[in-house]
């Protein structure tokens, strides 16, 4: 019995570790105006984008920390006794960024409250990693062959791109071999070990896919399978607004601009590409169509 105990726990600490890989914590101090730290404050964490609510509580150091979440726009509120309400709105968690938000008190009552706008601060103090964040706006505005997000790889600034298709983009990050990273779906290993080579199992198309973070080095020893990097990739989820997208790219070599040095009569080459795709997504889930 206690062996089967010792295993459960272990999965529950490898899921828990995967899972973190594929979202954000916000962390932090709640403090009075003095500056004392204070205790059991109420917290709760609201996401803009779909009006999930989170509930956390500052400890005895006061302390807090709120892990697993998704990436997007937070509003974060703080209540306790003897003190004003305070609101920070327009805090944005990032795919595996930790975020540190210290929370200072006013006296007052509960009824009135303080509300400050504006992102938490850009410095990331909680994690020594070297990496790169690839935001949404950059995926979805990015003209790439293929529409596929491996190509974006070659963005990153400790990255050589080398090759790029449809199931095994190739890069070297931070010095290291290509087809030498760990690939994150959501935070499942999506790595693809059949041929003893932690390369690409699959390459998402740019619809799917939300966030984009590529570490570099120093990063945490849940990644110690991986000697050229860590890529980890997040899908897109549902939000408060219905929202579509429909899409065609044509290349025709019929359409293509004879180069001036062409003879014409030479053969050109032939090329033939139609591609057509789209996505619709509702309050409750978000579908892919393609």
């Amino acid at each position: 019995m206690a062996s089967f105990k010792l295993l459960g726990m272990t999965l529950a600490s490898i899921t828990l570790a995967y899972s973190q890989s594929s979202t954000g914590t916000l962390t932090g101090i709640v403090m009075d105006p003095s500056p004392a730290r204070l205790a059991n404050v109420a917290l709760k964490l609201t996401s803009e984008q779909t009006g999930v609510a989170l509930a956390a509580t500052s400890n005895a150091s006061g302390e807090y920390t709120s892990p697993l979440l998704n990436s997007g726009t937070y509003r974060v509120e703080a209540e306790a006794g003897g003190f004003q309400r305070a609101a920070r709105t327009g805090i944005v968690m990032e795919l595996g960024r930790v975020v540190r938000l210290d929370i200072m008190m006013q006296l007052g009552q509960v009824a009135e409250s303080v509300e400050v706008s504006g992102a938490a601060p850009l410095i990331e103090s909680e994690s020594a990693t070297v990496g790169q964040l690839i935001e949404n706006k950059t995926i979805a505005d990015m003209p790439l062959n293929g529409r596929r997000v491996g190509d974006l790889l070659g963005l990153i600034g400790n990255g050589v791109y080398i090759q790029g298709d449809v199931i095994r983009p190739r890069i070297p990050v931070g010095g290291g071999r290509a087809d030498q990273q760990q690939w994150l779906l959501d935070g499942v290993n999506s790595s693809n070990f059949a041929l003893e080579a932690p390369q690409a199992l699959f390459n998402p198309p740019v619809e799917a896919v939300q966030e984009i973070r590529v570490q570099q080095s120093a990063y945490s020893a849940e990644f110690g399978n991986s000697s050229s990097g860590v890529v980890a990739m997040t899908t897109r989820s549902g939000t408060n607004k219905y929202s579509g997208l429909l899409y065609e790219n044509l290349r025709n070599n019929r359409l293509d601009a004879r180069n001036f040095f062409c003879r014409v009569d030479a053969a050109a080459a032939v090329e033939r590409v139609w591609r057509r795709a789209g996505r619709a997504g509702d309050p409750q889930s978000h579908l892919l169509l393609l």
